[in-house]
């Protein structure tokens, strides 16, 4: 699944709405959030959005991944946090451009 959303993110980093956004940044930052940050729920179902330093949730990746970008550059108002739902209903937070 997430590797769909990256090629996603990729292809409308391509896009002439992002023409000025540079994709390997997009492809670093990625890679940088999935491969140090542990995922780790949230406790008793509660819903807590942070910026993570060594684990957190599918927001808290999202949170991360947006504010790395907006520090390499990126324009925040070309950054989105969106909800996936995907085929077993659960529900992903993901940066989206």
């Amino acid at each position: 699944m997430f590797k769909k959303i990256l090629i996603a993110a990729t292809m409308l980093a391509s896009s002439s709405i992002a023409n000025s956004m540079d994709v390997s940044v997009l492809e670093t930052v990625q890679r940088q959030v999935n491969t140090s940050i542990r995922y780790k729920p949230d406790r008793d179902g509660s819903d807590i959005w942070k910026i993570p330093n060594k684990s957190g949730d599918c927001e808290d990746y999202a949170l991360l991944k947006r504010k790395l970008l907006i520090e390499a550059g990126w324009d925040e108002n070309d950054i989105r946090l969106i909800l996936v739902i995907n085929d077993t209903d659960k529900h992903k937070k993901v940066v989206s451009m």
